[in-house]
C-alpha cells in the first residue's frame, strides 16, 4: 500500500482523500453536495456519481491534478472509496451492485478536437462538439468465463481477468488454475458478463473549423448507464481518458485515438424532448390569433441585439420551416429552407462583479469608474419588469429604459480606442471558475472562461476564448489618449471557488469593451452561439451526412448596423 502514485500521494491517500471529500465537501449554504448525492444515487437505483472537477480543485488541487495527469489510477481508489461510502450508508445495497463509478465532469479546459495529440494520451480530457453519428448499443464482454476439461473427469471453470475488466482486445490466459493449455474455444460467451457499449462520433463544432479546411472528429465509447445519454445532432460536453485504438493492430506503429467516456453533458434538450402541458398550448392557440404574431416572434430572437433583422426573421423562419409542395409536373419542393451566417460565434462571455468599467452618460465628457456588477445590479432592480431571462440570463435592453450609457471600447479598424453606445446589460450564475490573464505591465484581467480577448499573434488580430489564451500573445491597452498599446501575456491561471453573478456589456458595433485597471478590451459578439442554443441541429455539417442540394447563399448588408 506504499506504492506511489505520481510523485506525492501514496495510494492510499488517493482513497482516504476522496473518501474525506464526499464525505465533507460542503456548499455555501451548509449542505454535504456529494453526501446528498451518494444518497440521492441509493434512493434511484444508480450505481454512479458525478463529481464536478471544480469542487475537487477547490477541495484539494493536488488530488485534482492526479486525477488529470493519471485518471486510469485515481479513479480505481475514488471509485473503491464511494463502494466504502455506500457500504457504511446501505450494505444491502452495495452487495446488490458490487462496483461503483466515479464520473468527472465540468473540467476547467475543453480542448479542442483538432488539437487532441499524443501529449494527451492516458490523460483526462473534455471535449466539446456535436455528436454526428452513434452505433446501436452493444454488449461488451468484461469478464470472460473458461470451461475446458483436463481429463473426461477433471473440469475447469473460472473467470477472466481475476481482477478488473476485459480491454479492447479479447485477452486468453496462458493456462488455467489446473495449468492447461487455453483454447479460444474455451470461452463460453453465454455464461460471461457484459456491459452495455456503443461507440460514437463527436464533431468540432463549427466556429471552430478554420477557413477553407473540413471539420474533423473523434471517436468516442461510452459504456454503461452513459450509453444512449446523447443522439446524433446534440451539442454535448464530453469527459474521457484519450486512448490508443489498439483493436486489430498487429506489429504497426501508427495507432488511431478514441475517448473513453467517462461522462457526457448534452448542451441543450431536444425539440422531440420538450413536454407541452395543457397550458403551453392554450398560450400558443392564443398567440396564433394575434395579428402581429410574425414580429413579436422575431423580436423574441436575441433581444439583447441591436438591429439585424433581416437575420433575425430569416432564423425565425428557418425555425419554422414551410410545406413541401408538388408542382404540376411532379417536381417536389421542400419547405425547409438553409440559412448561412457568417461571422465572430461568441460563447457565455462574462466578468466578476468586481471588475471595474469605465462609462460615461451619451453627450457628457465626464467619465466615471464603477464595479460592473454594482452597476448592473442597481439597474437591473430599477428596471425589474422590463428584465428579459433567457436560461439562467437575466438581460436588460437599454433602449426600453432611459438610460443612454457608453463605455471605452476598441476599433479593430481604426486601431484605436473610442467611445460606443451600450446597448444592454446581462449577468447570471457564475460556473465557480475564472479565469486570470497576468501582463508584463503588473496588471492582471479576470473573466470567465468562454470570455473572449482580442489578441495579436503573429501579427495577425484575432478574437480568441480566454482558456486558448497562450504565453506571448498580446493584448490591446487602454492609454490616456485615443491610442492603444499592446501588452504582452506572461501567465494564465485558473481560480476556482467564485460564487455570486459574472456580468457583461452587449456593446454597439465593436462588441468589445476595456475593463479597468488592466485597460485590456474583452469581446462579446453572440448572435451565432445564440443560434447554436435555439437551433443545435441546424448548425452542423458533416461531409457523409449533408447534402448541399438546393442550397443557396444570400450576402447582405445589415441596415441598422453596416
Amino acid at each position: 500500500m506504499a506504492e506511489e502514485l505520481g510523485n506525492s500521494l501514496l495510494t492510499i491517500d488517493i482513497e482516504a482523500e476522496f473518501l474525506k471529500f464526499l464525505r465533507n465537501f460542503t456548499l455555501q449554504d451548509g449542505k454535504l453536495k456529494y453526501l446528498d448525492r451518494v444518497k440521492e444515487m441509493i434512493d434511484t437505483g444508480k450505481n454512479s456519481l458525478e463529481v464536478d472537477y471544480p469542487d475537487l480543485y477547490l477541495y484539494n488541487p493536488q488530488l485534482a491534478k492526479e486525477l488529470e495527469e493519471k485518471p486510469d489510477d485515481f479513479l480505481k481508489y475514488a471509485n473503491s472509496a464511494l463502494k466504502r461510502l455506500v457500504e457504511q450508508i446501505n450494505p444491502d445495497y452495495a452487495l446488490e451492485k458490487g462496483e461503483f463509478y466515479v464520473r468527472p465532469t465540468k473540467l476547467l479546459r475543453t480542448i479542442r478536437i483538432r488539437e487532441l495529440g499524443s501529449q494527451y494520451l492516458n490523460k483526462l480530457v473534455a471535449i466539446e462538439g456535436i455528436m454526428v453519428r452513434a452505433t446501436p448499443v452493444k454488449q461488451k464482454m468484461v469478464k470472460a468465463k473458461f470451461i475446458h476439461y483436463k481429463s473426461a473427469s477433471e473440469k475447469c471453470e473460472f473467470y477472466w481477468p481475476e481482477e478488473g475488466e476485459l480491454g479492447d482486445i479479447l485477452e486468453i490466459p496462458p493456462r488455467c488454475p489446473l495449468n492447461v493449455h487455453i483454447r479460444t474455444e474455451d470461452v463460453k460467451p453465454e455464461k460471461s458478463f457484459y456491459v452495455d457499449w456503443q461507440k460514437v462520433v463527436i464533431q468540432e463544432r463549427p466556429e471552430e473549423i478554420p477557413p477553407g479546411q473540413i471539420p474533423r472528429s473523434v471517436e468516442a465509447v461510452l459504456t454503461r448507464d452513459i450509453v444512449d445519454k446523447a443522439r446524433p445532432g446534440d451539442r454535448v460536453v464530453v469527459t474521457g481518458i484519450l486512448r490508443v485504438d489498439v483493436q486489430g493492430k498487429k506489429a504497426r506503429p501508427v495507432y488511431g485515438m478514441y475517448v473513453d467516456v467517462l461522462s457526457v453533458e448534452v448542451s441543450q434538450k431536444t425539440l422531440e424532448e420538450i413536454v407541452i402541458t395543457s397550458d403551453d398550448e392554450k398560450k400558443i392557440l392564443e398567440l396564433a390569433r394575434d395579428p402581429w404574431v410574425r414580429k413579436k416572434i422575431i423580436l423574441s430572437i436575441a433581444p439583447g441585439l441591436y438591429g439585424l433583422w433581416d437575420i433575425k426573421e430569416a432564423i425565425a423562419l428557418a425555425l419554422f420551416g414551410g410545406n413541401p409542395k408538388e408542382t404540376k409536373d411532379g417536381m417536389r419542393i421542400r419547405g425547409d429552407i438553409h440559412i448561412l451566417l457568417v461571422g465572430d460565434p461568441g460563447t457565455a462571455k462574462s466578468v466578476p462583479g468586481s471588475t471595474l468599467v469605465k462609462i460615461r452618460r451619451k453627450g457628457d465628457s465626464e467619465e466615471k469608474l464603477v464595479e460592473i456588477g454594482r452597476l448592473i445590479d442597481y439597474y437591473m432592480n430599477e428596471y425589474r419588469e422590463k428584465v428579459v431571462f433567457d436560461k439562467e440570463s437575466e438581460i436588460l435592453d437599454l433602449s426600453v429604459t432611459k438610460l443612454e450609457l457608453e463605455t471605452l471600447t476598441y476599433n479593430t479598424a481604426q486601431g484605436r480606442s473610442e467611445w460606443r453606445k451600450i446597448r444592454a446589460f446581462s449577468r447570471h450564475p457564475s460556473s465557480g471558475v475564472l479565469l486570470r490573464v497576468k501582463l508584463d505591465n503588473g496588471h492582471e484581467v479576470e473573466a470567465t472562461l468562454g470570455h473572449s480577448f482580442i489578441v495579436k499573434r503573429e501579427e495577425k488580430i484575432l478574437t480568441i476564448d480566454g482558456a486558448d489564451i497562450e504565453e506571448g500573445d498580446l493584448i490591446p491597452i487602454a492609454t490616456e489618449a485615443v491610442n492603444i498599446e499592446w501588452r504582452k501575456v506572461i501567465a494564465t491561471e485558473y481560480i476556482a471557488g467564485h460564487e455570486g453573478y459574472v456580468y457583461d456589456f452587449d456593446v454597439d458595433v465593436t462588441q468589445n469593451f476595456a475593463v479597468e485597471p488592466s485597460g485590456a478590451f474583452l469581446h462579446n459578439s453572440q448572435l451565432l452561439q445564440y443560434v447554436a442554443r435555439i437551433a443545435p441541429r441546424a448548425i452542423y455539417t458533416t461531409g457523409k451526412g449533408s447534402s448541399a442540394a438546393g442550397l443557396t447563399a444570400s450576402v447582405i448588408r445589415e441596415k441598422s448596423t453596416g
